[in-house]
């Protein structure tokens, strides 16, 4: 019972997690399944490192050991390369967005403006001012 229990969240983990944004790919999320993946094989390298060192186990119980180290190392390393594909996806995903942005609403590049003409020169607006003593004479 408890060992098809974990079989299910272990299976419902390996989905991709959804985003709330909806334009961001689920290809750039760290799934549950992979980290939970991690956390076994390091679990089982510890115990597998433990039970190969300890002086008093029979030689099967050390050759156990180093299988369940191999082995915890194993799921480490795939969880790794999980964690590397997810960062390649996030930095296609970074580059494509900021080309977007920078393509509808950035600037043109600096080698690519154009001379400008000037802008015009200010008017001249004649200013009559009034002397305030003039008011106050009538």
């Amino acid at each position: 019972m408890t060992r098809a229990v974990t079989l299910l969240a272990l299976l419902a983990g390996c989905a991709r997690p959804t985003h709330p944004n909806p334009y961001v790919p689920p290809e750039t999320q760290y799934s549950t399944g992979s980290t939970i993946v991690a956390a076994t094989g390091l679990v089982a390298a510890s115990v597998g490192a433990q039970m190969a060192q300890t002086p008093g186990a029979s030689a099967s119980a050390r050759t156990a050991g180093t299988a369940a180290m191999g082995a915890g190392v194993g799921l480490m390393a795939a969880s790794l390369l999980d964690a590397i594909e997810v960062q390649k996806e996030r930095e296609k995903f970074i580059k494509l967005t900021r080309a977007f942005y920078h393509h509808y609403f950035g600037y043109d590049p600096l080698e690519e403006q154009k001379e400008r003409p000037a802008p015009p020169p200010i008017p001249e607006v004649p200013f009559n001012f009034k002397d305030p003593s003039e008011d106050q004479d009538r």
